[in-house]
């Protein structure tokens, strides 16, 4: 079973989609009892980042989830919680990947798609490699920069960006499910396969 951290007041429609299309059996929970029993833990998108990161710290799980050896995959600002510092809400995350951030929750409104071409490495577990090549739609306004975990990028122009990144138990996938289905269908059922 997957746990997906329910700090949120509300469920992620296209993450649901994807998981009830393929028969994944899932919930939303912020309970130690849920968490310890699943095999997979989502940190999804939080709709508030700041309402997110207070719920986490009220259930005290930001220690508990750096005592789990499970697969946790972080998606936009759940992967900016994995993080070590996220710069722009001075706050402290998980450390799983040594990186230092911002947010994206600040810049969600400007969504000025443009269309970049995608590149896995021959290694990722999260995105096959036949999506080599392949259009995705991003918002190169808040796409974290190209960094030392990506497993996937997107190249745009003279400049990369980070798709995927992986390091340890620890994955993340920073793009819009709802632009590109295919490519979120694939990398959270590779998470689920793993």
């Amino acid at each position: 079973m997957l746990t997906i951290l329910g700090y949120n007041n509300s469920e992620d429609v296209l993450l649901n989609k994807i998981l009830l299309e393929n028969d994944v059996e899932f919930k939303y929970s912020l309970s130690e009892n849920l968490i310890t029993s699943a095999d997979k833990i989502i940190l999804p998108n939080p709709q508030n980042f700041n309402s997110a990161y207070k719920r986490m710290q009220m259930m005290n799980l930001f220690s508990f989830l750096r005592l789990l050896k499970k697969p946790i995959l972080g998606i936009n600002d759940g992967f900016c919680l994995m993080c070590d510092e996220i710069l722009d809400k001075y706050k402290c995350g998980l450390g799983f990947f040594q990186l230092d951030v911002n947010s994206n929750s600040e810049n969600i409104i400007k969504q000025n798609f443009v269309t970049g071409k995608v590149f896995v490495n021959s290694d990722s577990k999260l995105l096959n490699e036949n999506f080599n090549n392949s259009e995705i739609k991003f918002d190169k306004n808040f796409r974290m920069n190209e960094c030392e975990f990506n497993s996937s990028k997107i190249i745009f122009g003279e400049k990369s960006y980070s798709l995927t990144c992986e390091h340890k138990n620890y994955f993340s996938v920073e793009m819009d499910f709802e632009q590109n289905p295919e490519i979120a269908a694939n990398i959270i059922l590779n998470f689920v396969k793993l």
